[in-house]
């Protein structure tokens, strides 16, 4: 629900971005990497954004021996960006990942990201966002959204819609 964004990019340029797993601190399993996934989905439809294979990150993080246990340290960012010719990097990290129980339950998605420039070593873009699946009810249920998994998803293309539509506008 909070967003901020530093005028950094050219409409006319093509990004290269690697997007590292989030940090889970939710209750639920994979929450990091069903977030992380769906970040991935979102912004590869976005026309001036190229998103690396996850698979290559994830090799180049073995060879390196890099072991995230909270975020990415300046170090590993510097062998991570080094290795993948990526010119962003996104990361960020998950506070609540949960389903409803019961009929009278509301699902409830929490993440932060960070978007970070390699060339100039800066945060370009971060967002807070928290949504329950009751947010957009209207009347008798209408626009309830039943699953975390659906509402990380809407949650996530609204953010990757902010990033776009700040990127474009700023430049």
């Amino acid at each position: 629900r909070s967003y901020y964004i530093s005028p950094f990019a050219d409409a006319r340029k093509r990004y290269s971005v690697v997007v590292m797993p989030f940090m889970n601190k939710s209750s639920k399993r994979n929450a990091g990497d069903i977030v992380m996934l769906e970040f991935i989905k979102q912004l590869s439809t976005v026309k001036n954004f190229t998103v690396l294979d996850p698979g290559m990150l994830r090799q180049k993080m073995l060879d390196e021996r890099i072991m995230m246990l909270d975020s990415v340290s300046l170090a590993d960012f510097d062998l991570i960006t080094g290795g993948l010719d990526a010119d962003l990097v996104l990361t960020g990290f998950v506070t609540d990942y949960i389903d409803y129980n019961g009929p009278f339950g509301t699902c409830q998605v929490g993440f932060s990201v960070l978007l970070i420039d390699k060339n100039q070593r800066r945060m370009v873009f971060t967002s807070n966002s928290y949504n329950t699946g009751d947010d957009r009810i209207i009347a008798f249920d209408l626009g309830r959204i039943r699953t975390a998994h659906a509402l990380a998803s809407e949650m996530i293309r609204v953010v990757v819609g902010r990033l776009t539509a700040e990127m474009y506008t700023k430049t």
